[in-house]
């Protein structure tokens, strides 16, 4: 009789423990999330006053003044990387979000 009680409360218990099984899986798309980071923010400042569209007398373009031989070197570095993106001077350069990922 002891034994048997012992098996019903082992298995009472071992059900409570287990887990319903799950049916369906809820993936919630995440918030963007921006940090703030300030060496850019004094870069945006300096080189342009937060105007995307400036260009100076020697090529440079952008919000962070960009010149063609940064974006090659982004594009060098993103495929070594194995990453899709690339970018395109002065496309790229006067784009203030395509510029932050150069950066």
């Amino acid at each position: 009789m002891k034994r048997m009680i012992i098996i019903t409360l082992f298995l009472a218990l071992f059900q409570a423990i287990c887990a319903p099984p799950l049916l369906e899986a809820v993936i919630c798309q995440p918030e963007e999330i921006n940090v703030f980071d300030p060496i850019l923010y004094a870069f945006q400042s300096v080189e342009s006053s937060f105007r995307p569209d400036v260009i100076n007398h020697l090529g440079y373009a952008g919000i962070l003044q960009e010149g063609p031989e940064m974006i090659a070197e982004a594009n060098r570095i993103c495929k070594l990387k194995g990453r899709p993106e690339r970018f395109t001077y002065p496309k790229s350069a006067l784009d203030p979000v395509q510029a932050v990922k150069i950066w």
